[in-house]
């Protein structure tokens, strides 16, 4: 990097000019051009983890011509705490943490998921 040319700037340091506007170009010019290296830049950098998500999203909610209102209750009945055969080692553990538990918000949040893993 250092072979490549510069400004030198008060401090006796060298300002690389890939900062610096080409000769001729105005400032809209030069922000248009940085904006569309930016944006080129975060579909390379960022497509990579959103592609399987928007995948495994679009697996999950199934067809596509349910309703916000099927989608919905179809979103609210997936398993958030693992499979089904983990609940009930999640019931024992969470009884366990009841029976330890010394604050106050902790064993309110306890006692108002205990009865969601024992329906399940």
């Amino acid at each position: 990097m250092s072979a490549m040319g510069g400004m030198p700037m008060p401090g006796r340091w060298t300002m690389s000019m890939a900062w610096m506007r080409m000769p001729g170009q105005t400032w809209p010019g030069a922000a248009a051009s940085f904006f569309g290296m930016w944006v080129v830049m975060m579909v390379a950098t960022m497509l990579p983890s959103l592609v399987p998500m928007l995948w495994r999203y679009r697996q999950a909610v199934g067809r596509t011509g349910e309703t916000r209102h099927e989608l919905a209750e179809r979103l609210r009945r997936m398993p958030r705490h693992g499979t089904i055969h983990d609940a009930p080692e999640a019931l024992a553990a969470y009884r366990k943490a009841l029976s330890t538990s010394q604050q106050e918000p902790e064993r309110r949040y306890l006692e108002r998921r205990l009865p969601e893993l024992e329906t399940t």
